[in-house]
């Protein structure tokens, strides 16, 4: 059994500062919300490793070895949420640039004016 060491937030993150700026922002936002306002929130996140050969239970001096180059995509999402709890996520398997951000946001656009 292994265990991983938690990492520690930046400092600035929850420098008194940052804590203000948010708490702007959530009132503006709670503001809107009550005005009727439609508020959508788009964030984008990846997995790195979507191939897990590389940990796995094998047999007593089984076969451990791998390709030099294994193909392991990277799983990517950008997904928005909106005030009403409408869901619209995109999945892919390439890194995610501004390029494919500015497509899923027209697309969102789209779909959110019809």
């Amino acid at each position: 059994m292994s265990f991983t060491t938690v990492s520690h937030l930046a400092l600035k993150s929850n420098s008194p500062r940052s804590l203000v700026v948010r708490s702007l922002y959530a009132r503006k936002i709670l503001q809107l919300h009550e005005q009727g306002y439609r508020i959508v929130n788009v964030d984008q996140s990846w997995i790195n490793q979507t191939d897990f050969r590389l940990r796995r239970w094998n047999r007593k001096r089984g076969q451990r070895s791998q390709p030099t180059h294994t193909v392991s995509p990277r799983l990517s999402l950008i997904a928005a949420i909106d005030t009403r709890g409408e869901v619209f996520i995109s999945l892919s398997t390439v890194n995610t640039g501004s390029e494919q951000l500015c497509l899923y946001l027209k697309w969102l656009m789209i779909k959110l004016y019809k």
